[in-house]
């Protein structure tokens, strides 16, 4: 299982500051979602891993748009 959260996340991980340009809220979803995992009924937990799950699903067009606009304006050599 880590493994696999490690392979997924690795690739996810050029998308950070891009849901932070398009989200706004990261650090306060992510916030709610580590209060949740620790107190919390599991229903709850689902509840809010599946809105933030579909928030970035619905968002996924903007989000690589931004991602290859950040990337054509970067300098060569970076």
């Amino acid at each position: 299982m880590v493994d696999a959260y490690q392979r997924v996340n690795s690739q996810l991980v050029q998308f950070a500051g891009v849901e932070r340009q398009v989200f706004g809220n990261v650090d306060e979803e992510a916030d709610a979602l580590v209060r949740l995992f620790k107190q919390s009924t599991s229903s709850d937990l689902v509840e809010a891993l599946a809105v933030y799950h579909n928030r970035r699903m619905d968002a996924a067009p903007l989000l690589i748009l931004e991602a290859e606009a950040g990337r054509a304006v970067r300098p060569p050599d970076s």
